[in-house]
């Protein structure tokens, strides 16, 4: 059996159902996000361990284990939003620290390009809006805040004016994708 067939026949063999279709193709892109992210975090986990990253290894297994944790919540019918909105403010909360430790050029960064479209996908345009929002001034102060305060990286002046203009366009062409679905 295929990935995708038994994750099918998981997910439509459980017992509590959704009443509202919005919140059951929510809770079907919620799983195919938590099946990717777990699949990513738990190989870049791996690999931060074995080169010495202990601190960012262990967010990374933390976030491993919320995921599936909050998955398995909505899966049973126990919670919705708040599980949503919980690994929504910890995946904030591992971009802020991904910032902090750069990478290689401050390339750790880059992640932050996944944040719009899953806000925008589970939580819908109003609150993915202030969710970007949120990301964004996370963003704008890594970026332009001394160097020693928040950022170990001196981009420059045209890294940062680029990467957030990048965001900004992600985040409106999601918002917009998000309104005519």
């Amino acid at each position: 059996m295929r990935i995708s067939e038994a994750l099918i026949s998981l997910v439509a063999s459980r017992t509590y159902k959704m009443q509202d279709s919005v919140e059951e193709t929510r809770f079907l892109q919620y799983t195919v996000i938590c099946l990717v992210a777990l699949t990513v975090m738990a190989a870049f986990g791996t690999y931060n361990l074995f080169v010495g990253r202990y601190l960012l290894s262990g967010c990374l297994f933390a976030s491993v284990g919320t995921l599936g944790w909050g998955w398995s919540l909505i899966y049973r019918g126990r919670a919705r939003v708040s599980v949503y909105r919980m690994n929504g403010f910890l995946f904030c909360c591992l971009l802020a620290y991904l910032l902090s430790v750069g990478g290689e050029g401050g390339s750790m960064s880059f992640w932050a390009f996944v944040f719009p479209p899953v806000a925008f996908f589970i939580f819908g345009r109003s609150e993915g809006s202030i969710w970007c929002l949120f990301v964004g001034l996370i963003l704008t102060a890594h970026f332009f805040a001394p160097i020693g305060w928040f950022a170990i990286h001196d981009h420059g002046l045209l890294y940062p004016i680029r990467f957030l203009i990048t965001f900004a366009i992600i985040s409106v062409f999601t918002y917009f994708f998000e309104h005519f679905r």
